[in-house]
């Protein structure tokens, strides 16, 4: 069984598409082929900021947990199943060798550093934003704690 390999580029002019043609030419047979239209952009330093600020406020108010168990938590109850939901290989892997193979801690171990399983690295700027208003909806409305709410979508340090 060879290894999988996923490459993904972004194409924006006669010259890219040229070059990637060329690459294409040397690919050896059989390979899958993917296409996109438009351009995804990878999460924004805001954004960043943001969940790093939330997960700050979240740890400030309740304590029970660390910053880190906040951030590895939000990422397998918020980030997985979106990263899930936009990408079927990547919900069937993590069906088949995350959830059905590991135990809940073990799980949340995995999201936590050293492992730190990419989640939010993988995300685009529309990914990150649900990301951040699930974490949003789910602190404020369900457990009544108070986080920034940006007055223009973005935070600013």
């Amino acid at each position: 069984m060879t290894k999988s390999t996923k490459v993904s580029r972004i194409v924006r002019n006669d010259d890219e598409r040229l070059k990637h043609m060329s690459y294409l030419a040397t690919r050896s047979l059989p390979y899958t082929a993917t296409e996109e239209d438009g351009e995804k952009v990878k999460r924004s330093t805001p954004q960043n900021s943001l969940l790093h600020h939330y997960l700050t406020e979240v740890h400030q108010q309740k304590p029970q947990h660390s910053y880190e168990e906040y951030r590895g938590l939000c990422k397998l109850f918020f980030g997985v199943p979106i990263l899930c939901e936009d990408d079927p290989e990547y919900a069937q892997v993590m069906q088949d060798e995350f959830y059905a193979k590991l135990s809940y801690e073990m799980q949340v171990k995995y999201m936590m550093k050293p492992i730190d399983v990419a989640v939010t690295r993988e995300m685009n700027k529309g990914q990150m934003q649900r990301y951040l208003d699930a974490i949003y909806h789910h602190f404020t409305v369900n457990r009544g704690l108070r986080l920034t709410q940006p007055m223009d979508g973005i935070y600013h340090e």
